[in-house]
């Protein structure tokens, strides 16, 4: 089991927030990595909230991954931002913590979004999935990036959590390791870390 120190306000836990709109897989992607962390040893829960539009809507899916029992579902700031929209970043981008990483869809989000006391971090996830040959799984590809970043939840789990959900989709396996060698890079080259 691993123990980490997220320097954040509940020491010892990692909190994320998936954030797009409806029909992005917003949900699916906080439950894939949610699942794999309980698979894996770990303690996770998983929120969700999104309003009526089924498409186009606001989407927000948290979880909360911690090598102890959590007593709170939810934080009022988060560790990491992964924003798919730019409604998603927009409505999020204010929980993140001091210090705290937004990962945002290139194509999405203004390149100045980084100012203040975060560290904002422009991934094209859409780009990643479709050269993975799933275009439709730039959710996927985002957990995928967090989880290259951080190390929190170990590949074989995340593989069985995507093949779980997404079984006849043959693309998504693809489309999660396209974005665990991204989060990799974005670690290694560009110093992109969260601590834990």
């Amino acid at each position: 089991m691993r123990a980490w120190t997220a320097g954040g306000p509940a020491p010892g836990v990692l909190s994320v927030s998936f954030a797009g709109v409806g029909g992005q897989g917003i949900v699916l992607a906080g439950v894939v990595l949610g699942e794999a962390a309980v698979s894996a040893g770990l303690w996770a829960c998983q929120s969700a909230a999104y309003t009526v539009a089924a498409r186009g809507g606001f989407t927000r899916s948290e979880v909360l991954i911690s090598a102890s029992p959590l007593a709170c579902p939810l934080a009022e700031e988060v560790d990491v931002v992964v924003a798919l929209a730019g409604l998603g970043w927009e409505a999020e981008c204010r929980r993140l913590r001091r210090g705290g990483l937004g990962l945002a869809e290139l194509s999405e989000v203004d390149p100045a979004a980084g100012r203040g006391e975060v560290r904002v971090s422009l991934v094209p996830f859409a780009r990643i999935a479709a050269e993975a040959g799933a275009d439709r799984s730039a959710n996927v590809v985002a957990v995928g990036v967090l989880a290259g970043l951080t190390g929190a939840v170990p590949r074989e789990a995340l593989l069985a959590a995507v093949h779980r959900h997404l079984g006849a989709a043959r693309a998504a396996p693809a489309a999660l390791v396209a974005g665990l060698e991204t989060g990799a890079k974005l670690r290694e080259t560009e110093g992109v870390t969260v601590e834990f």
